[in-house]
């Protein structure tokens, strides 16, 4: 499954992924025996649960109430919350025997797909319509599509004289969904099409069915032997690649594929991973087991932001992960071990780990963040070590005479162990099984988790509380956690070492670097969405999108003065904190020799350049007499200017003759870059020698230097205030120095 829509969440989950931002949590059930089975986020950020319930449940964990009852033992549940968790509407369907939502999916609208089965007539048109269907045997699968106000749009439904169901369904991106799941004896998906008609090869056999987003039936594929063969995961990355997993039984995992170098299993169930087209081409497929009954879970397969892919499940005995000639192998303490295994998009062997004690574990999902990190969640009795290094991490459940707790764990990308906490009832009774479900994790490392619980549980890991109580037999709960696995309280907090950065006196024309500190001091990531300067003198140097809790970032702050005296302006970061904007006062001061140049212009068109470092070089402000737009000459046309550059050349106009003042910081040397033909080329604040320009490369000058002052003429000094045509041999560059800088060398 894909707890994002798949393109989003490929593309970056990460980039595009969304986060809960109020609730820690919160919990709802009836009397009776209720559960969050899977969850997924939709494009705006909205949460969508589904689950089964019992009797009467109260939906919404605030105010209004909103009940739903069941028709039967066990009905199906789709609620949705926004992404703070405030509730926004909850349907149910169901017949009078057990109905179960396996699966659920989004798509780039919003809309809710859901698989799953059911044992007897169901209404699953939940809302004022009717779209009553009939289980074929005991029980029969359903595909139903809801659209993000809760209103029924369409159901699907299959099935044989036996057990049929559905376990996950994905999204590829593409208007289609891929359903994955088991039938016995027959199945049939479409009544007048007889080529959709399936005759398992034993017992349980595999089913892998494709639909369009509007329920039109496009291919179906199956495959098994003599014993029970389940499909359990399915997902699809960007590309449109589609990977199932589950287990098999006795030959090869696809018959009718042919694959050469696919022994028979060595139990009596081994895993297999397996990549699809989303045309129903085969690619390759994987297949590893032990002595016992080895599977991944339901919804148990994830994809990293390269492509790799993670599976996890339960395996007992010894099993080598490798499907190469390699071996690796992994030993079970005694009962079911947990295992998470690592592989390339293609199929290639990456890393493996597991953990467990002497009687059985179970994982029931798993979540990949933008980083590769792995989170699970399930359920476990006893006391288990949750380090799968040599480490010691020992957790040990609340309850008594086999009373399952839930654990939720973090684990680098490599296996490395870096939390792991249980919570639970203290309970006592085998039938008594907290479990997580169905977890996830956002683009801050938060980490979602959802399923059901027994009792009074205290789902704070640390010493603070956080406790719930079912109503009844079993409840729903949905928890939030921070990248630490601790519950996630607040957002984080920056924090800055000086909210000033004085420079103190900077030259013209040259630079000043001062570094602040910015802490992250909150229990979140720190998302940094923008920095930048009200004053383009004072310039970042390096920005960053993240600051880990406990980590900093050094902003080099840059001030580059270019006119004298003092400079002010504000560096602002956006932010994901509680304050959302920050700031920083910058001020400096810019000094260096003063320039006053008279710049006397005639009645008519003027070639000029500007001769000092102004702070305002708008041609309104510098020369508000003249009649005439700024012409600037480049790549052969000319083109027109609101405001001015220092070295540049450009042509004015004026009704009278004037002569204007204009005052600023000097500058004394410029590089200026010049293309092959005619160019029109300003100065400095001081006279420019032109045998003193430095040509790159060496002799490009391919003419005289000439001034206009209503007629052109040649000159052998460039003058402030003036601009003047040269012709150069080839593109490239001069270097000019005025005769201020010169004499005082000298």
């Amino acid at each position: 499954m894909s707890k994002y829509f798949v393109l989003l969440f490929i593309g970056v989950l990460f980039s595009c992924a969304y986060v809960l931002k109020a609730q820690t949590g919160f919990s709802f059930g009836g009397d009776s025996t209720d559960a969050i089975q899977d969850f997924c986020i939709d494009p705006d950020g909205n949460i969508i649960m589904v689950g089964t319930f019992s009797k009467t449940v109260d939906f919404n964990a605030g105010a209004p109430v909103h009940n739903r009852t069941s028709n039967g033992l066990l009905d199906n549940f789709i609620v949705k919350y926004t992404g703070d968790g405030t509730f926004l509407w909850a349907v149910s369907f169901g017949g009078t025997q057990e109905d179960f939502a396996n699966g659920v999916t989004t798509d780039q609208n919003g809309n809710i797909y859901v698989c799953g089965f059911f044992s007897s007539q169901c209404d699953f048109n939940a809302g004022t319509g009717s779209d009553v269907r009939s289980p074929k045997g005991m029980t029969d699968v359903y595909i139903v599509k809801y659209n993000p106000n809760g209103s029924y749009l369409w159901a699907k439904t299959f099935g044989g004289d036996s057990n049929d169901t559905a376990y996950d369904i994905v999204n590829d991106g593409n208007n289609s969904i891929h359903v994955i799941g088991s039938f016995e004896d027959t199945l049939q998906i479409e009544e007048d099409n007889p080529d959709t008609k399936l005759i398992s090869n034993g017992k349980k056999d595999v089913f892998l069915v494709k639909f369009t987003d509007t329920g039109e039936y496009v291919s179906v594929y199956a495959w098994g032997d003599k014993d029970d063969d389940e499909g359990l995961a399915v997902t699809a990355n960007k590309n449109g690649i589609i990977y199932i997993g589950g287990y098999c039984t006795r030959s090869i995992i696809e018959p009718a594929t042919s694959i050469s170098g696919l022994m028979a299993p060595k139990s009596d169930a081994d895993i297999f991973l397996s990549a699809r087209t989303t045309e129903g081409i085969q690619l390759w497929n994987n297949r590893f087991g032990g002595k016992g009954h080895d599977q991944i879970v339901r919804g148990g397969i994830a994809l990293d932001s390269y492509g790799d892919i993670y599976l996890t499940g339960w395996f007992s005995d010894t099993v080598d992960f490798d499907p190469s000639p390699g071996i690796v192998n992994r030993v079970s303490n005694g009962g079911y071990d947990v295992f998470v295994a690592k592989y390339s998009s293609a199929r290639t062997y990456v890393s493996s780990m597991s953990f467990g004690s002497s009687g059985n574990e179970f994982v029931h999902n798993l979540a990949v963040d933008w980083q590769g990190n792995v989170f699970l969640t399930g359920s476990f009795t006893g006391t288990v070590d949750f380090d799968p290094s040599g480490g010691v991490r020992n957790l040990t459940t609340h309850g008594t005479n086999g009373a399952y707790d839930i654990f939720t764990a973090m684990y680098s990308p490599t296996g490395i162990l870096f939390w792991a906490f249980n919570y639970g009832a203290v309970i006592s009774g085998g039938d008594k099984i907290s479990s997580g479900y169905s977890i996830a994790t956002d683009s801050l490392n938060n980490v979602y988790v959802a399923g059901k619980f027994y009792g009074e549980c205290d789902f704070d890991p640390t010493a603070g509380i956080l406790n719930f109580s079912s109503s009844g037999y079993s409840d729903c709960f949905f928890i939030k956690y921070n990248h630490n696995g601790l519950l996630w309280m607040n957002k984080p907090e920056i924090n800055i070492n000086s909210r000033t950065a004085e420079f103190g006196n900077v030259g013209i024309n040259t630079q000043s670097v001062l570094i602040r500190e910015i802490y992250n001091q909150g229990d979140g990531i720190l998302y940094i969405s923008s920095m930048f300067s009200t004053n383009t003198r004072f310039r970042i140097l390096e920005t960053t999108n993240y600051i880990l809790p406990g980590k900093s970032f050094q902003l080099a702050i840059e001030f580059a003065p270019i006119w004298l005296g003092v400079q002010t302006g504000y560096i602002i970061i956006e932010h994901n904190g509680e304050s959302r904007y920050d700031s920083i006062l910058v001020t400096g001061n810019g000094y260096g020799r003063m320039a006053s140049v008279t710049m006397n212009l005639i009645a008519g068109w003027n070639m000029i350049s500007i001769p000092a470092q102004v702070e305002n070089y708008s041609k309104n402000a510098l020369f508000p007499q003249a009649i005439s737009e700024a012409f600037e000459f480049y790549d052969g046309t000319y083109r027109t200017r609101d405001t001015f550059q220092m070295v540049n050349g450009y042509w004015l106009k004026f009704e009278n003759p004037q002569s204007v003042l204009i005052e600023g910081a000097a500058r004394d040397s410029a590089t200026i870059h010049v293309r092959q033909g005619w160019n029109l080329i300003g100065t400095l604040s001081s006279t420019v020698y032109i045998d003193s320009i430095v040509q790159q490369p060496p002799g490009i000058i391919g003419s005289e230097f000439f001034g206009y002052d209503g007629n052109y003429y040649e000159v052998k000094t460039l003058v402030p205030g003036k601009s003047y045509w040269v012709k150069m041999n080839s593109s490239g560059s001069l270097f000019l120095k005025g005769s201020e800088l010169i004499d005082r060398k000298h």
